[in-house]
């Protein structure tokens, strides 16, 4: 609702326990609150139906049908529902305010990480996953609706077009368009083909809708764009979408392999159930390689140590150059020597990254190896000269 005054005041007490403390912010249906419950002693966010609204049966069933969609969700990564009730007329139901932002404006300046962008959208896909068992399909994930509060915990919100899998395919109708008020219901940038086209939709709908917001949050541009929303919609039906990792080098193979799975048109080309997606990002998060404490890597140096001594024995200086090559090739090539594969360690950068080039691993070699290397030189200068 972009006009007309507030519908509640700062310093009004509702329902004689929530004290509005200021609009955060107004939407299709209504405005939302930043407010206190005066009885339980702690910030909630009321959202609350717009007064011009409120007398359409239609509008009051969706915006009641929101509230119970997003209370039987008893979830982490939802935003719980504490109280639903009416105030001169006007439904409205109180929920955890989220000290945070949404991903649409965390992602505002730069990319998602991808990294954390798997977390994230596994979080959502356990979500989901309970939306699925529950019935429920969202109908209208895009960032603005994925909320990441202080601790850095995703919550979806507004449940506004949720319906239960049967109601939603009942409400389609003889001509299958899920109408509000003789419009598509749903926000074009992030719609499923099936959904534009008011075909029966369930949870596959959603994951397209997670694939098109997360390809927009690691790349920084919607899948399509166009000057009207129907052209955005024709696209999604009709168009691929350019390659992400061709627009997102950052990102890997295996998570852009995830996305474009979500994006396929036809529903039955998508994941069959969150359960597959979840397995498919678990596989899809970077390999963790375990540092090991001193006594561990002590042991992995003792062995490692063994064909020094057997090279040294029986090819003098050469035996060096050899354990050098040994040292050196492992690290390029494996990130471990055999010592450290055995204990299942690896060679790691300090951010945790890998240790990449010939020349690095090389350089790791002489910075630890000096005094060796050192003796040896000049051991075999010393021979040389006699």
């Amino acid at each position: 609702v972009g006009a007309g005054e507030p519908t509640w005041t700062t310093g009004q007490v509702v329902a004689d326990r929530y004290e509005i403390r200021g609009e955060i912010g107004r939407g299709g249906m209504g405005s939302v609150y930043d407010a206190f419950d005066q009885r339980l002693e702690r910030p909630v966010a009321i959202k609350v139906i717009a007064a011009e609204l409120a007398a359409d049966p239609g509008i009051r069933e969706r915006f009641l049908r929101e509230a119970r969609a997003q209370a039987r969700l008893n979830h982490r990564a939802v935003v719980p529902i504490y109280y639903i009730g009416e105030q001169d007329g006007l439904w409205f139901f109180a929920m955890e305010l989220i000290d945070g932002a949404s991903l649409a404006e965390l992602t505002r300046d730069a990319p998602l990480d991808p990294t954390e962008a798997i977390e994230l959208l596994m979080e959502i896909a356990d979500a989901l996953r309970l939306a699925q068992l529950r019935g429920i399909i969202h109908r209208d994930l895009k960032p603005s609706n994925l909320l990441v509060d202080e601790s850095g915990r995703v919550k979806i919100a507004d449940f506004g077009l949720a319906k239960a899998v049967d109601s939603a395919q009942a409400e389609s109708g003889p001509s299958g368009a899920l109408t509000g008020k003789g419009e598509v219901l749903g926000t074009p940038l992030y719609m499923a083909p099936e959904q534009a086209q008011g075909k029966a939709t369930d949870h596959r709908a959603d994951m397209y809708a997670l694939g098109a917001t997360f390809y927009q949050l690691l790349s920084g541009r919607p899948v399509f764009t166009a000057n009207t929303p129907m052209a955005i919609v024709v696209k999604h039906c009709t168009e691929a979408p350019t390659p992400l990792r061709e627009i997102a080098e950052g990102v890997p193979p295996a998570l852009a392999a995830v996305i474009e799975r979500l994006l396929a048109k036809a529903p039955e080309q998508r994941y069959p159930d969150y359960e597959a997606l979840i397995a498919d990002l678990v596989a899809a998060r970077p390999k963790q390689a375990t540092r090991g404490g001193f006594w561990v890597r002590s042991v992995a140096w003792t062995i490692d140590l063994l064909p020094l001594m057997l090279f040294s024995l029986f090819l003098k200086g050469w035996g060096l150059l050899l354990f050098a090559a040994y040292c050196v090739l492992g690290w390029w090539r494996w990130g471990a020597t055999f010592g450290k594969w055995v204990l299942r360690l690896q060679v790691r950068q300090r951010d945790g990254a890998g240790l990449p080039g010939l020349g690095r691993a090389a350089g790791r070699y002489a910075l630890l190896f000096w005094p060796l290397i050192a003796a040896t030189i000049v051991d075999v200068l010393y021979n040389a000269l006699q």
